[in-house]
């Protein structure tokens, strides 16, 4: 349980496949997250949401960013689209405890 390994204020930084991502609708059975052993479970936003208030966390915030690089700004364009719609491949969350 990550929440009692955290001091009383601690913060989750967390990042996670996305099952809503476009690639995981596309690929379906196929999705390359899921067969990887150290994905034991693929949340969406809103499963991920109720996990972590299950666990005590507040002020739980999904960041629409891409830590990775973007190769020219046509591909930056896209990934921002797809974060904006929350198809992208990954959730990246910050909780409070």
């Amino acid at each position: 349980n990550v929440s009692k390994l955290l001091n009383k204020d601690g913060t989750l930084y967390l990042t996670t496949p996305n099952i809503n991502s476009l690639r995981s609708k596309l690929d379906k059975e196929n999705y390359s997250e899921i067969n990887k052993p150290f994905h034991l479970i693929i949340f969406s936003q809103k499963s991920l949401e109720i996990l972590l208030k299950k666990a005590g966390f507040t002020n739980i915030r999904f960041i629409r960013y891409t830590p990775f690089p973007a190769n020219n700004l046509i591909d930056l364009a896209k990934i921002k689209l797809l974060q904006s719609l929350n198809l992208y491949g990954g959730l990246f969350v910050i909780a409070k405890k």
